[in-house]
C-alpha cells in the first residue's frame, strides 16, 4: 500500500469512528440507531396478531389506520385501547387514495384515484382524519403515511400542503433507499414494505439499520393474514431479536423517533 493510500484508509477508519459516535449520542440511552415498526390499513390481523406481539416485548407501534375503510369502524374501541397503550394512530387519510394511472392499479376506484383529486382535496381529507383521529385518542401531533405512496394529486405533489399538518411523513421507498442514513426529509420518511419474507430477511434489515447509525422504517400490512402479509413467525422472531439488542437500537412510533430528532437537530 502507498503512503498516500494508507493515509486515505486511516481518514476514513476515523470518519468512520466519528460517525459512529455522533450516532451515539443522537439517540436516547447511548443508543446507536432508531426503527419504528409501521402497520398500514385498520386491518384485524394487526389487532389480532401484531398487537399482542408487540404487548408481549413491550414495544410501542404506529399503527397508520384509513378510517373510511371498515377494519377501523368496525373495531373502533380496539384502536381506542392500542393508543391507550401508548400506540400511534397515523393518519393513512379517508379513503385510501392512489394514483389509478399507475401500472397494476386496476383495483383502484374512481372515488379513491388521486388522479382525479385537487390537493386541496387531500389536505382536507387528511385534515378531517386528523379530526377524527383525535376524538379517539386526544392526540394533536401525528404523523402520515401516503397510501401506496403516491404524493400527487391530479398531478400536483401535495407534500408540501400536508407537511404543516403533521409532526413526519412516511413514504415508500426504492430498493436501495430503505434508510435514512443521513440527513432526514421528515415529509418523505425512508422505509421498507416487506412481504413473504423470513425472519431473517427481517432481521439483516433491522442489522443494516443499527450498522448504518440512522433510522430505519419498516412498513407492514396483514400480520399472519388479511394481504400484503409476513407471517406470524417471522414477525415474532424480528421482536425476538429486537428485545436482544433494545440496549443498541431504539424501537418506538414514527411520532416519538421524529419529535425526538426534531428536537435534537442544531445540539
Amino acid at each position: 500500500m502507498t503512503a498516500g493510500r494508507a493515509v486515505a484508509a486511516m481518514l476514513a477508519i476515523c470518519i468512520g469512528f466519528s460517525s459512529l459516535a455522533g450516532a451515539a449520542e443522537r439517540f436516547p440511552d447511548g443508543r446507536k440507531a432508531a426503527l419504528a415498526l409501521t402497520y398500514d390499513d385498520s386491518l384485524e390481523s394487526q389487532l389480532d396478531n401484531a398487537l399482542p406481539a408487540l404487548d408481549r416485548h413491550g414495544f410501542k407501534a404506529t399503527f397508520y389506520v384509513t378510517i373510511g375503510r371498515e377494519g377501523f369502524p368496525a373495531r373502533l374501541e380496539d384502536w381506542r385501547a392500542a393508543a391507550a397503550n401508548g400506540h400511534e394512530l397515523g393518519n393513512h387519510t379517508l379513503h385510501h387514495p392512489c394514483q389509478g394511472s399507475r401500472s397494476g392499479r386496476d383495483w383502484v376506484t374512481p372515488e379513491a384515484d388521486l388522479d382525479l383529486y385537487t390537493v386541496e382535496r387531500i389536505r382536507m381529507e387528511a385534515e378531517m382524519t386528523n379530526f377524527v383521529l383525535q376524538l379517539v385518542d386526544g392526540e394533536e401531533g401525528r404523523t402520515y403515511a401516503y397510501p401506496c405512496g403516491d404524493v400527487l394529486a391530479g398531478g400536483e405533489s401535495y407534500v408540501d400542503a400536508l407537511a404543516p399538518m403533521f409532526v413526519a411523513s412516511r413514504g415508500v421507498s426504492t430498493a436501495t433507499d430503505w434508510i435514512d442514513r443521513g440527513e432526514i426529509d421528515f415529509a418523505r420518511l425512508a422505509t421498507w414494505g416487506p412481504t413473504e419474507v423470513t425472519g431473517k430477511e427481517l432481521i439483516a434489515y433491522a442489522e443494516e439499520v443499527l450498522v448504518s447509525g440512522g433510522v430505519g422504517t419498516l412498513t407492514f400490512h396483514g400480520i399472519g393474514g388479511d394481504y400484503l402479509s409476513v407471517s406470524v413467525e417471522a414477525h415474532e422472531e424480528l421482536l425476538d431479536w429486537l428485545s436482544a439488542h433494545q440496549d443498541e437500537i431504539w424501537v418506538d412510533t414514527v411520532r416519538a423517533i421524529a419529535t425526538h430528532l426534531q428536537s435534537t437537530e442544531g445540539e
